[in-house]
């Protein structure tokens, strides 16, 4: 709301900072508690959150952080629906999709290196 708000641009990155930070703290506990597969890449999602939101306080450009923000999107949904599946799928579903998150994971930086 911070950003939308006539407020300075710099405290709604800050904020989205430390919402972002927050977020990857609280799945810490939970991935901790729970070690399995969908915890995890939910906590890479919000890895990639608190990227995008730290390179966009840096000054980097909204298309070079599309992938990372894509990433948060599709890893945080990937988790949950991995979570909400874990009774109907083969157990190799969940390494599977482990490995496919890590290499969404990586399209975040590969995309921000200088061409």
């Amino acid at each position: 709301m911070v950003l939308l708000s006539p407020a300075s641009l710099a405290v709604g990155k800050c904020l989205l900072v430390a919402g972002t930070g927050a977020l990857v703290a609280l799945s810490v506990p939970l991935w901790r508690r729970q070690r399995d597969n969908a915890a995890l890449i939910q906590a890479l999602g919000a890895v990639v959150a608190l990227g995008a939101s730290v390179l966009w306080l840096g000054g980097v450009a909204v298309p070079v952080l599309l992938p990372w923000l894509v990433g948060f999107v599709v890893l945080t949904i990937c988790g949950e629906r991995l979570e909400l599946a874990r009774l109907s799928l083969g157990p190799s579903v969940g390494t599977t999709t482990l490995l496919l998150s890590c290499g969404v994971l990586a399209a975040g930086p590969v995309r921000a290196l200088p061409r």
